[in-house]
């Protein structure tokens, strides 16, 4: 959909060297769905490597603009939140250190697996006349 249209066009921004578009798109894109944070440091790496480092040595004026590129996306769309005093309440919504950090969509899914893969486990020890100790709290 949507959000890996962005990705697409970041990407490409990265392939014909605009590096300054590709930033832009890609804080737009982490905004948007705070999933995709975790290629930020790849982003960051490839551009600081590329973009900041000519042939010359380490561009600083190049480092500010995609720092300012980024905080000034960052800004238009976390500003709201910060004028109304409900930043706070926007982090704890999206980093839900309070309840662990397993989403409800993956963790109940690999748990059910796990406990499939266990119960056959199990069943195929007992075929093979494995036993386990009443210590490791086995159930044969």
């Amino acid at each position: 959909g949507l959000l890996l249209g962005v990705l697409m066009l970041s990407l490409e921004a990265l392939q014909r060297d605009r590096f300054v578009l590709s930033a832009f798109l890609f804080a737009v894109l982490v905004n948007m769905k705070h999933l995709f944070a975790v290629a930020g440091p790849y982003y960051l790496i490839y551009i600081v490597r590329t973009y900041c480092r000519p042939a010359a040595g380490f561009s600083f004026p190049r480092f500010a603009l995609l720092g300012f590129t980024v905080v000034a996306v960052c800004g238009v769309s976390l500003g709201p939140f910060v004028a109304n005093g409900t930043i706070g309440d926007l982090a704890s919504r999206l980093f839900p250190f309070g309840r662990g950090l397993c989403h409800a969509y993956w963790a109940p899914n690999f748990w059910a697996l796990y406990s499939l893969a266990d119960k056959v486990l199990v069943r195929v020890a007992g075929l093979l006349g494995l036993k386990r100790s009443a210590e490791a709290g086995g159930h044969l």
